[in-house]
């Protein structure tokens, strides 16, 4: 985008030969936008003078009265007797004036011109702009301002630069009464039109003006001037003029012949589907019902902020003027233009999401060009807005904030003055020993660009100059990272891959559907997901035995032994949603059945890894459907359950593949936190120890554990107790025969038979208290 530096210094209290336009530029990159390149024009007015074409024929026939002369000049298509044309001469040569012989970038021919005398005798050279700097703006360094979109935007920037005094709006404007309404308004003898707002979502505002007597004119030199060298095509006065408060203000508006509108009701909706609209560029849409139109009736006129339709265009001849000016929906004019591929300077500027209020500034800007043109119009008394201004947001930012975000200190006479030469409005109140700010966001930086306290502070901070903050490294301190579950994990792992010949699983952490149904299961209460990417998938798992299970069945056809194990999350319903990590695994054989002891000791490998004293406790609930209810432990650590194991029930096994299975499901997270108790060194004692049998025939509702507990004890001298044998009978109803080895030691002293077989007896005793008998 293109800024002239002479249009800004319309809107500032100075003169712009007196600025020092490099350190201007620099200080916008700092603070504002990312200025590409720029451009000093500086223009010689001798070449050139206003020729009257005074008849066309092979050529054009122009007088030229500044020079008492006349010339003959090629053709071109806007030609028409009477009309004035800028020329230059070159070498005894005259040919048409381009816009690049006055400095602009793009060649676009000079349009015909409007004027009295001062076209006659050359005066109007006095006053033309022969100096101006245009600078390019890289457009993605303000998608995030709209306000930038104008020169006025720009011209608030460099007052706040440069502290010099922007002046106030209403020098721009004509003074319009404004009357609001919601979403309609009826025509009045006044305000003709009927205006309408279908879809308020995607038109916030609209509003229109109808001059219903002026009489168009060629364009304006100086504007036609202006408008090219920032690479805008002037065309006549009426539609130059929508063109310059664009450019101006940063608010599109759209003029339409008025008599072309014929059905005396205007409206905005969305286009239906398949409808037609040819635009003033000759493209002819197909519109569908996610664009938005301005009508005439039920008839298309333009696409609404985007291009107007060219039957309602402007002309040469019109004589009367409807206005609109809206504010649209950003997304919804983005993706038309891009859906149609007409991309222009309006749709460009709507994309931003421009102020809500600013679109009956754009009409009494336009009237006050017509006014400052000398051009006699008859217009309304009053402006027809429908839709609510939009209140202008107020944020509350303490100092210390604002300090410890800059990491400087900082006056509060520069923090209320910048604010307020940007636009903001700032009142200042003591808190305890702090100063807080309440600062109204002006609407036309708040659409998109202000919105938290962490905004204000960068307002601050890029008029304070970020290079006056002194640089400094972020402080972190940094410390080790405690690696303890990372090796435990690895550790686990490595067990059950090599130690125990498991397989790994990688499973989603979704229940297979399908699966479920083939075991008859529902998992009950569970998380879903709203947008699953499968019927399938969409319920996150609560257990992942299932995982197991299913394996088996995709292998069981192809492998009479499998063993599988999975460390993943599973999530439960319990407050709101809770994420868990699960260690499971599975033991399946065919043909030869599982051994309850077999897959106890292979999983007591693990405990015996982590230095884990592991307690198996008969289950007395039966959580899942799988679990064999008379086979199932649960896994007790310190008090504290981390799991089951145990068979799966044959019944439910039968469902998926023949054989036998036993499955156990740990909490991961507590197995890879556990800390191996430290093992201190200990002397080994000089005195000899005293290794002890006993058999007993033993209730099965008394564990091993607990029988082990109860010898150790009997003395603090008995220093190890295991379990070497174990033997059952059908006809030992309820009983089972134990033989444990205990190992008896004084570490002080050599013991005696005598006080070996005493501790002995304390053993039998014990054991014959808790119901066993004595072999």
């Amino acid at each position: 985008m293109k800024i002239s530096i002479a249009w800004i210094f319309d809107h500032i209290d100075a003169r712009v030969q007196d600025i020092d336009i490099p350190a201007l530029i620099d200080k916008l990159n700092e603070t504002t936008a990312e200025i590409e390149q720029w451009q000093q024009i500086k223009t010689d007015l001798a070449p050139f003078a206003l020729a009257q074409i005074k008849s066309i024929t092979k050529d054009i026939h122009v007088e030229i009265p500044e020079w008492g002369t006349d010339a003959r000049l090629p053709l071109r298509s806007d030609a028409k007797e009477g009309s004035w044309y800028l020329i230059i001469k070159e070498g005894d040569a005259y040919s048409w004036a381009l816009s690049t012989d006055l400095g602009a970038h793009k060649e676009m021919i000079i349009p015909a011109v409007t004027g009295g005398t001062d076209l006659q005798d050359g005066s109007w050279k006095q006053s033309f702009e022969t100096y101006d700097v245009i600078f390019t703006v890289d457009n993605k360094s303000i998608t995030h301002r709209p306000d930038l979109w104008g020169h006025r935007g720009f011209a608030r920037e460099v007052a706040a630069i440069l502290d010099l005094k922007l002046l106030p709006l209403d020098d721009f404007i004509v003074p319009r009464k404004v009357l609001p309404h919601e979403w309609s308004a009826q025509g009045t003898p006044d305000n003709p039109y009927s205006l309408s707002i279908k879809d308020p979502e995607l038109c916030k505002r609209f509003a229109g003006y109808t001059i219903s007597e002026v009489q168009n004119q060629s364009s304006l030199l100086w504007m036609a001037a202006r408008l090219s060298r920032v690479d805008s095509r002037a065309i006549d006065a009426l539609v130059d003029f929508t063109n310059y408060v664009m450019l101006d203000l940063s608010q599109p508006m759209h003029a339409f012949d008025a008599d072309q509108l014929t059905s005396g009701s205007v409206a905005v909706r969305r286009a239906q589907n398949k409808e037609k609209l040819t635009l003033l560029d000759d493209q002819q849409l197909e519109l569908t019902d996610q664009d938005l139109v301005v009508v005439d009736g039920d008839r298309p006129v333009s696409l609404a902020g985007i291009m107007g339709g060219k039957m309602s265009g402007i002309a040469p001849d019109t004589t009367s003027v409807f206005l609109e000016s809206a504010n649209f929906d950003a997304a919804t004019i983005r993706r038309s233009s891009q859906r149609h591929k007409v991309r222009s300077e309006s749709s460009a500027r709507f994309e931003k999401s421009l102020d809500p209020n600013q679109n009956t500034d754009a009409i009494t800007r336009f009237l006050k060009l017509l006014e400052d043109a000398g051009m006699p119009f008859k217009g309304s008394d009053a402006i027809n807005s429908l839709g609510p201004l939009v209140q202008a947001p107020e944020r509350e930012v303490l100092h210390s904030f604002i300090e410890s975000r800059l990491g400087i200190s900082i006056a509060s006479t520069f923090i209320e003055s910048t604010l307020r030469q940007l636009g903001f409005e700032v009142r200042e109140e003591k808190k305890d020993d702090d100063i807080a700010y309440h600062i109204t966001v002006p609407t036309f930086r708040a659409t998109k660009d202000i919105d938290i306290k962490e905004d204000i502070v960068e307002e601050i901070g890029r008029f304070y100059g970020w290079s006056n903050i002194t640089l400094q490294l972020p402080f972190m301190q940094t410390r080790p990272k405690p690696i303890h579950s990372v090796l435990q994990v690895g550790r686990i792992k490595h067990l059950l891959s090599y130690g125990l010949n498991m397989r790994e699983l990688y499973t989603y952490s979704f229940f297979d559907e399908s699966f479920l149904k083939e075991l008859a299961w529902d998992p009950g209460e569970t998380i879903r997901v709203k947008d699953p990417v499968s019927e399938n998938w969409h319920r996150l798992v609560t257990t992942l035995i299932p995982n197991m299970l299913r394996a088996v069945f995709q292998n069981a056809a192809d492998h009479d032994e499998l063993q599988f194990y999975e460390w993943a999350r599973s999530w439960s319903v319990i407050n709101g949603g809770t994420e868990s990590k699960k260690c499971s695994g599975i033991f399946y054989s065919k043909k030869k059945p599982l051994d309850f002891y077999e897959c106890k000791a292979k999983i007591n490998q693990l405990f015996q890894l982590l230095g884990m004293k592991a307690e198996w406790q008969a289950d007395s609930e039966q959580s899942f459907a799988w679990q064999d209810g008379a086979h199932t432990a649960t896994i007790m650590v310190n008090g504290q359950s981390i799991g089951t194991a145990g068979f799966v029930d044959p019944l439910f096994l039968k469902k998926i593949a023949d054989g036998s299975a036993f499955v156990f499901e740990f909490d991961a997270a507590f197995l890879e936190m556990y800390e191996k108790p430290v093992v201190r060194y200990k002397p080994v004692s000089k005195y000899p120890a005293i290794e002890r049998d006993v058999s007993a025939l033993a209730p099965l509702s008394v564990t091993v554990a607990q029988l082990s507990e109860l010898i150790q004890g009997v003395d603090e001298r008995i220093v190890s107790v295991q379990l070497v044998d174990m033997f059952a009978k059908k006809e030992w109803k309820g009983q089972r025969a134990l033989t444990f080895r205990y190992t008896i030691q004084d570490a002080s002293k050599t013991l005696t038979k005598g006080q070996a077989d005493t501790i002995s007896a304390g053993v039998y005793a014990v054991l014959e208290k808790a119901g066993a008998q004595i072999r």
